[in-house]
């Protein structure tokens, strides 16, 4: 065989191989062809059977970036739509997929700061934490994380949380608790009062408190005075 044979058989293999390498496995291209008919179900606003197809494509390929997001985004609005309970459209859920997908794709992280599908997760100490990066070490931070989550006490019954406490810009907190009229039935009275957030620390002021509560905030919730505050609602507890 002379060398110029022998150099095209070479070539010819190597382009084979190449070839062969560069095709995506059968999971792969069942996983993008199951995302790209959830997509169509999803901006046609058949949010259910889209998020059947984004849930087959992350089963078909565990390491798809896109289907991870757009399976995010289609519990994210369902959640909006009032579906939690009956499609685990916990905010725990999405934001573990939403976290996948910007490990496997950080380009995916400046696509969430923007994206109206995931407002319904907005508010959780994952999003603040994943994708705006903050860090509670700062002061900064740490009084941006109080204002962008939505805090809620404990759920030791089926009412859900018995509290709740909601931080703004201007000082001043919100909330409601818990309370039972003499007739046994449950009514959120309001909760008011004013917060700081220093070197020092966190100290929250209600009205008709004797003095202010020390809180300590970590990336597993908040504590002021006693109470621990996360950003779990219970939703489906009742």
């Amino acid at each position: 065989m002379t060398s110029s044979v022998v150099a095209r058989a070479l070539v010819a293999l190597t382009m084979a191989s190449s070839l062969h390498a560069e095709a995506p496995a059968p999971e792969a291209k069942r996983a993008r062809a199951l995302n790209d008919r959830g997509h169509a179900l999803h901006v046609a606003g058949k949010l259910e059977e889209g998020l059947a197809a984004f849930r087959a494509a992350v089963e078909a390929d565990a390491n798809y970036a896109l289907a991870h997001y757009n399976l995010a985004c289609a519990l994210a609005r369902l959640r909006a739509a009032g579906k939690t309970c009956e499609v685990d459209a916990y905010r725990g859920t999405i934001m573990e997929h939403l976290e996948r997908a910007i490990d496997l794709d950080p380009k995916r992280r400046e696509r969430a700061r923007v994206d109206e599908d995931l407002r319904a997760v907005r508010d959780t100490l994952s999003f603040q934490r994943v994708v705006w990066q903050r860090q509670i070490a700062t002061v900064a931070d740490r009084r941006a994380v109080l204002v962008a989550v939505s805090w809620f006490g404990p759920s030791p019954g089926a009412y859900g949380p018995t509290s709740a406490l909601d931080f703004s810009d201007d000082g001043s907190v919100g909330g409601w608790q818990l309370v039972f009229d003499d007739d046994g039935a449950p009514r959120r009275a309001p909760l008011a009062g004013r917060f700081t957030v220093s070197e020092h620390g966190i100290e929250v002021r209600l009205e008709g408190a004797a003095a202010a509560s020390k809180a300590t905030l970590s990336w597993d919730g908040l504590e002021v005075g006693g109470t621990r505050y996360t950003d779990d609602p219970d939703d489906c507890s009742a």
